[in-house]
């Protein structure tokens, strides 16, 4: 009997270099593919967030701004109601002295006592006005130059901070006020102790 040549089995999986080379490069396709998906998905992140945030400031921003308008009112309001009534006892006083020489161009002078009286109607309008829209307004008319201060919420961690500092019998022409602050300011308490317990 002739002998059957006896052939060893075929491996099942017969892996050769340029197979190796194709997983290899594969599996750097599908990294390299996870990684451009997780950078696209943090800039998406971070582009939302930053647009989210911008929003908030431009309506705290459009929010402030309203207040300032009805602050602006009542200032000159009672400049405007000042003025009348200074102009009035000047006229007056004038026609009591037919000799007096007067000169329609100038505006008539306050005195210390107007210029109390002015910022008392105004903080008393303020209050109402503070009362009423709950802009919570800080006021400080103790000081030759009185000072205005609100904040607007932007989100839960920030506030925009709007201080106005007023002048003190402004001249015709002349602002009632100055915006001496107008920033973003944390709301949120700063806690430096941040200790990490490295050593057990």
């Amino acid at each position: 009997m002739r002998k059957q040549s006896e052939k060893a089995p075929a491996p099942f999986f017969n892996i050769g270099a340029s197979s190796l080379l194709v997983i290899f490069l594969i599996l750097c396709l599908v990294t390299f593919a996870i990684l451009t998906l997780t950078s696209a998905k943090s800039d998406a992140d971070f582009a939302e967030k930053l647009a989210h945030h911008k929003m908030n400031y431009y309506t705290a921003c459009n929010t402030a701004e309203s207040t300032l308008d009805g602050i602006d009112a009542i200032l000159a309001d009672a400049w405007q109601l000042s003025d009348t009534d200074t102009g009035k006892n000047s006229i007056n006083n004038d026609s009591s002295q037919p000799d007096s020489t007067s000169n329609d161009s100038s505006q008539p002078d306050l005195t210390s006592s107007d210029t109390a009286a002015v910022f008392t109607e105004i903080e008393t309008q303020l209050t109402a006005l503070d009362s009423r829209e709950q802009l919570q307004l800080s006021m400080d008319f103790t000081q030759s130059e009185p000072t205005i201060s609100y904040a607007v919420a932007i989100d839960d961690k920030q506030n925009l901070c709007v201080t106005l500092t007023l002048t003190a019998a402004p001249a015709k022409g002349e602002a009632y006020y100055r915006i001496s602050q107008w920033q973003v300011q944390s709301s949120g308490e700063w806690k430096g102790d941040q200790t990490l317990n490295l050593m057990k």
